[in-house]
């Protein structure tokens, strides 16, 4: 975990945050239903892999099963570490 240890010092865990990255894989605004829906994540695919080129990442963290089965073929492009868990946003809570 990041800065997880109990003795991290809050300059360690400063020193994390420059290295993480976030990226949206869904490129639109949802609509009134709020729920993505399967085109959004297929063109949302190109992106995310030029974004993942450009930026080598040694670990990658793909929140939610749609988007992970959108990139999961691509994975072993690239030598960083793939996982996936639920969206946080899942009505189940589970991660």
């Amino acid at each position: 975990m990041l800065c997880a240890d109990l003795d991290a010092s809050p300059e360690r865990c400063a020193d994390v945050w420059p290295n993480v990255t976030f990226y949206g894989f869904v490129q639109r605004l949802a609509d009134g239903s709020r729920r993505s829906k399967w085109n959004d994540f297929e063109a949302g695919r190109a992106p995310i892999l030029t974004v993942m080129n450009a930026l080598e990442p040694d670990a990658v963290v793909v929140t939610g099963k749609t988007a992970w089965h959108r990139i999961e073929d691509s994975a072993g492009q690239f030598e960083a570490n793939f996982e996936w868990i639920y969206h946080p946003a899942q009505a189940s809570g589970r991660f």
